[in-house]
């Protein structure tokens, strides 16, 4: 046999009730205040379907959320992924002089500002009057120097410019490996 407590429960409820689905306090409130044994069966069956429904809703955004994370995570991941190390932003503010940027974009407008045009004269250098271009190189950051080793005379010099083929100079390694 059974220990029923016949007292009444004194204590206030502790639970805010404003925080609580309106059917379930209806609920609550026809288990309270019902005179009939079926009607109060029947609150504490609703009160139990209302907390099924609620859970279900509940688990459905929780789900749904957690799907969202997981795209945000994903897409997070692929960006992270595709962006470069800071150490190569750091080499790359790094000219081939040793000059340092402060910033890779500083750097870029400066090679823009220098470059000036590039096409089949890759760069030219006033020879004390004359001029001398040079074409046919790949690439305008070719590392040329010039040594001046004989000065023509005026009336050596033909008229007009003269151009020179870069496979028509002779190359001499400088400097070490």
């Amino acid at each position: 046999m059974a220990n029923y407590d016949y007292s009444h429960i004194k204590e206030l409820d502790p639970n805010d009730l404003s925080m609580v689905d309106g059917l379930i306090l209806e609920f609550a409130k026809w288990v309270r205040t019902k005179g009939y044994g079926l009607d109060v069966r029947e609150g504490i069956a609703r009160f139990g379907e209302r907390i099924g429904v609620i859970l279900n809703e509940y688990s459905a955004e929780v789900n749904l959320t957690k799907n969202q994370m997981e795209t945000l995570s994903n897409e997070l991941n692929q960006t992270i992924s595709g962006l470069t190390q800071d150490s190569e932003v750091k080499n790359a503010r790094m000219s081939l002089d040793g000059i340092i940027f402060t910033t890779l974009k500083e750097r870029l407008d400066n090679l823009e500002e220098n470059a000036g045009t590039v096409g089949n004269v890759v760069g030219s250098v006033d020879l004390d009057g004359s001029s001398l271009f040079i074409e046919g190189l790949d690439s305008p950051n070719s590392p040329i120097s010039i040594d001046v080793e004989h000065n023509v005379e005026d009336d050596e010099i033909p008229f007009g410019i003269e151009t020179i083929d870069v496979k028509n100079i002779g190359i001499e390694k400088v400097g070490s490996d």
